[in-house]
């Protein structure tokens, strides 16, 4: 791809529809309040009150539509392929990320794009979520639930990883990426478009490296638990929301001490993306 093609390629990330703002987002929406290995137990020192979200999206009025045709397909995070990835032109596919951090996912040779992957979606305040199992079942390799507390506009989440991720990744034949260095929550509240709105709040863990240096280590898969509250909403239910993660820029462009295996599920969308 020639240098015009890829600024034209890079210039049409930033063409997505404008849409109205109901409220301001804010970060302490939701924290990080524990981070531990999944393998030895190790828990990693974060200061007094956690790590909030190191950025968000919104609040946006009406409805994020983050299933149906926004429901990602082959979730592999191509550019157009799933909410975060730009599909319906509700939120930038480089919102949470800069231009220079798009990646030939689709095409090796057309660095556009984003890499978000779906985990999974949850309907209301509390449950386990419903994972995703494309290209690979999502349960398989970790456990998330939300708990509400007993007013029911807050509460606790945790995100469990199983110690041998990954192994199974590795099994599978997808060992191709060890890393992730995004998470991200879609929150949808309210009722319809006249009281509704969404948001979205991301964990930028480059972000985190550069703040808590010798933290993290690269080959551990770590397990989380934190709080939310529904603050920006005017404390509304949740409707529905989902949980992504990002695969992170090629191996040999992170700069060391590099980006963190959290999840491993960075090995999923490389992997499959090469057997095609």
């Amino acid at each position: 791809m020639n240098t015009i093609q890829k600024a034209l390629a890079i210039a049409s990330l930033g063409v997505f529809s404008l849409t109205a703002q109901a409220a301001t987002c804010t970060n302490d929406s939701f924290v990080i309040t524990t981070m531990t290995s999944s393998v030895d137990a190790t828990s990693v020192l974060l200061p007094p009150g956690g790590i909030q979200s190191t950025s968000c999206y919104g609040v946006i009025a009406g409805n994020d539509a983050q299933g149906g045709t926004l429901e990602p397909n082959p979730n592999l995070g191509y550019l157009n392929d799933g909410l975060l990835n730009g599909e319906g032109g509700k939120i930038s596919p480089t919102q949470f990320i800069s231009a220079s951090q798009l990646q030939g996912l689709e095409n090796p040779n057309n660095l556009v794009d984003p890499g978000w992957i779906m985990l999974g979606t949850l309907g209301g305040n509390s449950g386990e979520l419903n994972y995703y199992d494309k290209p690979l079942d999502i349960s398989k390799l970790l456990t998330f639930e939300m708990f509400e507390n007993a007013n029911g506009i807050g509460g606790t989440w945790s995100l469990t990883t199983v110690p041998n991720i990954v192994q199974i990744l590795n099994d599978a034949g997808i060992f191709d990426r060890n890393y992730f260095d995004h998470l991200a929550f879609v929150v949808k509240a309210g009722s319809g478009p006249s009281d509704g709105g969404w948001a979205v709040y991301d964990f930028d863990f480059n972000i985190l490296l550069a703040a808590f240096p010798g933290a993290f280590d690269l080959t551990t898969p770590y397990s989380f638990t934190g709080t939310w509250n529904m603050n920006d909403f005017g404390d509304k239910d949740i409707s529905h929301m989902s949980v992504w993660a990002r695969d992170p820029i090629s191996a040999n462009s992170v700069p060391v001490p590099g980006t963190v295996l959290l999840l491993g599920l960075g090995l999923v969308a490389l992997g499959f993306a090469r057997r095609k």
